[in-house]
């Protein structure tokens, strides 16, 4: 089984939709391509999740939909959780962001720019 993980830029309109697709589908990629899909980080436009030990449940990702959905920033899900909200740059370092991960950037804005970099350096 090949694991893939997801960095998450972006917990918006866009950024929400990638997560229930994430949420919805991975155990069919799991079941028919092999692929395990897993969710490493979410970064949103003041601080960033880091998922506990292997990644972000389904039930993780619908509660951070609907919590931002419904207004709540990630300090405040950090808290819901259990988790600790850390500083954007830090979700998408080199500890993070290894070889299999993919990070998506749904934000709108040149606002990511610097995480983008810091992804590839």
């Amino acid at each position: 089984m090949k694991r893939v993980h997801l960095v998450q830029i972006g917990v918006g309109l866009i950024g929400s939709t990638v997560l229930e697709q994430v949420a919805g589908n991975r155990a069919t990629w799991r079941d028919r391509l092999g692929v395990d899909v897993g969710v490493s980080a979410v970064v949103g436009s003041t601080a960033a999740l880091r998922a506990p030990d292997g990644g972000f449940t389904d039930e993780h990702l619908h509660t951070i939909v609907a919590s931002r959905r419904g207004g709540q920033s990630l300090d405040q899900l950090a808290q819901r959780l259990g988790l600790v909200a850390e500083e954007r740059h830090r979700a998408v370092s080199a500890d993070v962001v290894g070889p299999a991960t993919v990070v998506v950037d749904t934000a709108a804005g040149p606002e990511t720019t610097p995480l983008l970099g810091a992804a590839l350096t």
